[in-house]
């Protein structure tokens, strides 16, 4: 089993990419930098960002919870096989499929690369028998060597080692050079930047906690020395404030002018901000505003779950699904394939769903038993079905001949 080297400390790398000596990231780089607002973009940093991280958690985990199934050609037709997919990195030690699925997707989604390391081989056939999701930080480096892929990577003792495609099944997310995916956070640094930096400011304001009831100032010639001032000030509080002298009265021999002075969400613009935030997010992930809680714009009511889903399933959840089907696929045998089933999640309402399988059922394309296989009910006994045959008709009794009506 190899042994990775966690660079959970280290800044994001973008391996693989070629930097123009004029782009501004080049700069920024050499400062040591991610952008150039001086706050760390990184897959670690950007998860702070509730939208981000609303974003990845419905993407990883919707496509997570579809059954991942593998299918044989036979001619025209398909049939279901079982494959290491079914249970991609098996046992105690191992991940179940869900939680295997949602990782190789956080590893895309935030990545743009997810890398599956073949943990064990079949000792007779020499087939990979587990696949397990490495740290895509773990990777320094993806090179074509032949028209190969090469890795290279640095093992808990820091060194580096390189290793091909017989050791690692690479899936890339959306590239510019076939070989690598093109880095997210490093395109739309500046919308991350400036997401984190309004976060911050919101958080330090807050905690600073800017909350006075308001600036007390003396009026036109009025003169007031700084322990007068203070003086001024202690009596107030003393006399005013806290729940006991509600309503009571306060004298002061001076002209004196108090002026409230307590920011607002509003006037410190955190609410505008946190809007643009999530109609940038959401651009960015394919995201519904309202899957983002973004109702200003958008509401759900009035749209069918259906609708909702087959919306997201089309724009956004297969763009990423058949990336990863097709890259498991090329791991099975050539008349086998990997498919993610959104029969589940497209289905409609209970009612709506029973009245298709009806019309199913009365149209000979499903059985009674398969109808009720797709509700998680048994089969029917035989004493039920002999229940719902209808009863026989009467027998004619025939007339006698040369009767007449």
């Amino acid at each position: 089993m190899a042994r990775f080297r966690w660079p959970w400390s280290s800044r994001e790398r973008y391996s693989g990419q070629s930097w123009s000596i004029g782009d501004p990231a080049f700069a920024a780089w050499l400062r040591n930098t991610e952008d150039m607002d001086g706050e760390s973009v990184t897959p670690y940093t950007v998860l702070g960002l509730s939208a981000v991280l609303r974003s990845v958690s419905v993407i990883s985990g919707t496509i997570a919870g579809l059954p991942l199934r593998t299918y044989e050609r036979q001619g025209d037709d398909r049939a279901r096989v079982p494959s290491v997919f079914d249970d991609p990195y098996p046992g105690v030690e191992g991940m179940t499929r869900f939680a295997w699925a949602e990782t190789v997707l956080i590893h895309l989604l935030l990545w743009r690369n997810a890398y599956l390391w073949h943990d064990a081989r079949d000792t007779r056939t020499g087939e990979v028998t587990a696949y397990r999701p490495i740290h895509p930080d773990a990777i320094t480096k993806i090179e074509r060597v032949g028209g190969k892929k090469q890795f290279t990577y640095r093992d808990d003792a820091g060194e580096s080692k390189v290793v091909g495609t017989e050791w690692i099944t690479h899936i890339p997310g959306p590239s510019l050079d076939g070989s690598c995916g093109h880095p997210l956070l490093s395109s739309a640094r500046a919308i991350f930047s400036g997401a984190i930096s309004g976060d911050k400011a919101a958080q330090t304001t807050l905690r600073r906690g800017i909350r006075l009831a308001g600036l007390l100032t003396p009026e036109e010639g009025e003169e007031l020395g700084e322990t007068e001032g203070d003086a001024i000030l202690e009596m107030l509080r003393q006399r005013v404030v806290g729940r006991e002298h509600s309503g009571d009265v306060a004298l002061i021999n001076r002209r004196m002018k108090l002026a409230p002075w307590t920011p607002n969400n509003i006037e410190s613009q955190w609410a505008e901000t946190r809007q643009a935030v999530l109609g940038e997010v959401g651009r960015l992930f394919g995201m519904p505003a309202h899957l983002l809680n973004d109702t200003e714009k958008q509401t759900s009511w009035g749209t069918g779950v259906a609708e909702q889903n087959l919306g997201l399933a089309r724009y956004t959840l297969m763009h990423w699904s058949t990336r990863l089907e097709q890259g498991l696929s090329q791991r099975l045998p050539a008349d086998q394939f990997c498919e993610f089933d959104y029969a589940g999640l497209l289905q409609g309402t209970p009612a709506e769903e029973i009245q298709l399988l009806i019309a199913q059922v009365d149209a000979g394309l499903l059985t009674l038993d398969e109808a009720r296989k797709i509700r998680n009910l048994p089969p029917l006994t035989a004493a039920q079905k002999a229940a719902m045959q209808p009863p026989p008709a009467p027998p004619q009794i025939p007339r006698a001949q040369g009767a007449t009506a």
